[in-house]
């Protein structure tokens, strides 16, 4: 019997020791206990800014490439909890080389120095070009310290302001959720430029000279919302425009140029993302005559470039669409804008069956027969594959086999011809809507 008891107690005490070991290891491998500390090291980087909508014939000269001052010049990362209480104010040393820079605002990047943090759920805050800004939020925040940001910052910069050691440079910001294990020895974040660049040019399709005596843009946002993600705030009476440009502008008559003449080099902004209903106003003045035009772009978000040409045309286009979902009541037809473009939003995808009318803006006539021609934007990529695009008799005719978002979309050039002379060009961009929305 007490040999038996003995027995027992041993195989309890096995069976315990194994319990509480299996309990240790019970953890995801690699993952392990929050609050374990680990080091680790903090990789900064760029967001790309690329265009609004395609770059067609007559605005690949805009420069996509990141420009003197439009990088990093200061720089601030914390990592908070969950509930914004700081754990780390990530600590940087910067070479000679990197210092200068950061003093013109040219730091593509960089990796911090080793930290020790614990694990578990995290978000990395990043900022840089914060001056004037965010310092009384960020300048002195010290480690234990609770993070309290404002939803939105004022932007005052106005259409002449330029990134420079005088002016301030772009505010950047990044807010990025990560969660630190046992293995985590790097981590990466972003920075999203808070502006972006309207490069805004002028073509003449006319066989005339054209002269603009002076010109305008808007409106902007002065509220810019700190992180990206987040509706874009609405443009109120209180956003900035553009103001007329004393600058008198010269554009030659088109003579053979497909795309029409151009003005000198594009006009460069740096503009805060803002949404205005029915698109931006354009005015210009030719002579002692006012035009007030519409953009067919109604939003600008952050850290994009917004070619913006505007034409000076005898024509315009109208252009009716089928496809086999059609909204309720039909598509309406779409008109060109002040950029001589057009967008065309196909449900569902499928095929789809497009017609161009030309219609004159001027006393010049209208060609006898006008023929169409598709001219494909071959130095633009897109993950739209539009199939069997063609042109048949007054129609376009084609086929939708994948879905796009507003940044992936298919563009073509359509020229209207009289015979063989090229009398309006209109850059035609097709995406893909979805068949449940706005229906």
């Amino acid at each position: 019997m007490k040999m038996r008891h003995y027995l027992l107690s041993c195989l309890l005490l096995v069976l315990g020791y194994s319990l509480t070991a299996c309990s240790e290891d019970s953890y995801i491998p690699g993952e392990g206990e929050p609050g374990q500390p680990v080091s680790m090291q903090l990789q900064i980087g760029m967001a790309s800014d690329e265009p609004l909508g395609p770059l067609t014939r007559a605005t690949l000269n805009i420069d996509t490439e990141p420009q003197e001052g439009e990088l990093i010049h200061s720089l601030k990362v914390f990592i908070t909890s969950t509930d914004n209480r700081v754990e780390q104010v990530v600590p940087f040393t910067f070479t000679e080389e990197q210092d200068a820079d950061m003093e013109a605002g040219n730091l593509a990047g960089c990796t911090s120095d080793p930290f020790s943090i614990l694990t578990g759920s995290k978000y990395i805050y990043a900022f840089a070009n914060y001056e004037g800004l965010l310092e009384d939020y960020i300048g002195d925040i010290s480690e234990g310290d609770i993070l309290n940001l404002p939803p939105t910052i004022t932007w005052n910069g106005g259409a002449d302001w330029k990134p420079s050691t005088d002016n301030g440079f772009i505010p950047m910001s990044a807010k990025e959720p990560v969660t630190i294990s046992r293995n985590s020895d790097k981590a990466s974040v972003e920075l999203v430029r808070l502006l972006s660049k309207l490069y805004v040019s002028f073509y003449n399709t006319t066989d005339k000279e054209v002269t603009v005596s002076d010109w305008g843009v808007g409106q902007f946002n002065k509220t810019i919302n700190l992180f990206r993600g987040d509706k874009i705030a609405e443009t109120l009476e209180e956003g900035w425009s553009i103001p007329t440009s004393p600058t008198e502008i010269t554009i030659p008559a088109r003579n053979n140029d497909e795309d029409g003449a151009s003005s000198d080099a594009p006009y460069l902004f740096y503009v805060s993302e803002s949404t205005m209903d029915g698109g931006f106003k354009i005015n210009v003045t030719q002579g002692s005559e006012e035009k007030t035009k519409y953009t067919n772009r109604n939003e600008i978000p952050r850290n994009r470039i917004w070619p913006l040409a505007i034409y000076f045309s005898n024509f315009s286009l109208q252009m009716k669409i089928k496809s086999e979902n059609p909204p309720i009541g039909g598509y309406p037809t779409v008109m060109s804008g002040i950029s001589n473009d057009v967008n065309c939003s196909i449900k569902g995808g499928g095929p789809f069956t497009l017609t161009p009318t030309l219609e004159s803006t001027s006393d010049e006539a209208m060609p006898s027969q006008v023929t169409w021609k598709i001219v494909p934007n071959e130095e633009t990529e897109s993950s739209l594959l539009v199939k069997n695009l063609k042109v048949e008799g007054n129609k376009i005719t084609g086929v939708m086999e994948g879905a796009a978002t507003e940044y992936e979309s298919y563009s073509f050039t359509l020229q209207a011809l009289d015979g063989d002379r090229v009398v309006a060009s209109f850059t035609v961009t097709l995406k893909f809507e979805d068949i449940f929305e706005n229906n």
